[in-house]
């Protein structure tokens, strides 16, 4: 990567950073800093036209050992209700630009899909933020794992 990309992505990151650490001092109850990103994230994907209709909706659920078994930050569901999009954020809240691993990201996208399995199979009968993306999907009648 040359220097001048380099610097630019730094600089791009510090504005995340900033705009994270504002909107942390700015909303009433502080906010928490890795919904904050996946709302800064989710607009930069708007803005980009890969994605609408996203919202930020935050649930985790952990097993019997307190370790993470499913997480999602948020989701988007086309107007025509034919595609649902989870996202889950790999957070790491630091100063300086880290590498995320393959790991990471596999865990990241094992940890969603068993939200989508635990909401397809009754978990969100109780989360209502979920509620209607999952029944609209379920309406359409079609097998998605």
């Amino acid at each position: 990567m040359k220097t001048s990309d380099n610097q630019e992505l730094i600089k791009f990151y510090q504005e995340i950073c900033t705009d994270i650490n504002t909107t942390q001092l700015t909303e009433e109850e502080g906010g928490i800093r890795e919904q904050i990103f996946t709302e800064l994230a989710l607009s930069l994907l708007v803005d980009a036209g890969e994605t609408e209709n996203s919202r930020v909706c935050y649930d985790e659920k952990l097993d019997k050992l307190g370790r993470v078994s499913h997480k999602v930050n948020g989701y988007a569901l086309s107007e025509n209700y034919e595609t649902l999009d989870l996202y889950v954020a790999i957070f790491k809240n630091t100063d300086t630009i880290t590498t995320t691993t393959k790991a990471e990201v596999e865990t990241a996208i094992t940890r969603v899909t068993r939200f989508l399995k635990n909401a397809l199979n009754g978990y969100l009968d109780r989360l209502n933020a979920f509620k209607n993306a999952i029944l609209s999907l379920k309406s359409m009648n079609s097998t998605i794992l």
